[in-house]
């Protein structure tokens, strides 16, 4: 008597006394073209696809999704949300944060989908997950990639937001606060002939 079972097609498999072959799960494939039944026997003899891939409808092989994006529910590419990034497409657990210093952004100039972080300019700052830098308040400065605004010392001001330095106070005027936005002119009969 001839054997009328058929070994199942790629992306199928079958437990023992199956009608019919099934669709291997979201995420897994069988690449075998139904030439060794070995490797349709069970749901397990489906592979997982690699991270950040997903398998296609028929189960047959698994594709990338692209830099910012990341696989969900091994069933569909989501783009990163806003203050993270993906530098290559990512699995479940998702994208990555934008540390402190830096936000989102890419080609299109938008903030979802990002598959690298910006640095924040000199007078900007940000926090963690952030997507854009926020500007330091006058009396205070900051250098590229900061987290945070820095007070000018005694001595110093800054006159303008978005500063990245202080400036000294100049000879025959003083600034004994910290943060300050300008100087003081020493009162009359009085001098102060060094800057800072």
């Amino acid at each position: 008597k001839v054997d009328a079972c058929q070994v199942c097609p790629e992306g199928k498999y079958s437990d023992v006394g199956a009608p019919i072959c099934s669709l291997c799960p979201a995420g897994k494939y069988i690449e075998d073209e139904g030439t060794d039944e070995g490797y349709h026997e069970q749901v397990g003899a489906c592979i997982d696809c690699p991270a950040g891939e997903l398998s296609d409808a028929a189960r047959k092989k698994c594709s990338s999704c692209r830099a910012g994006q990341y696989t969900y529910n091994n069933e569909e590419c989501k783009a990163c949300p806003k203050g993270t990034y993906a530098p290559v497409a990512l699995n479940e657990e998702g994208c990555l944060q934008c540390p402190a210093g830096s936000y989102t952004s890419n080609s299109t100039g938008g903030v979802r989908g990002a598959s690298r972080c910006s640095s924040c300019g000199a007078g900007t700052y940000s926090k963690n997950y952030s997507t854009e830098c926020s500007t330091c308040v006058v009396g205070k400065y900051s250098a590229p990639s900061a987290s945070a605004c820095l007070e000018c010392d005694t001595g110093f001001y800054a006159a303008a937001e978005k500063s990245s330095s202080c400036t000294a106070c100049t000879a025959g005027s003083y600034q004994h606060q910290t943060g300050a936005s300008s100087c003081t002119d020493c009162a009359a009969g009085k001098a102060q002939p060094a800057s800072g």
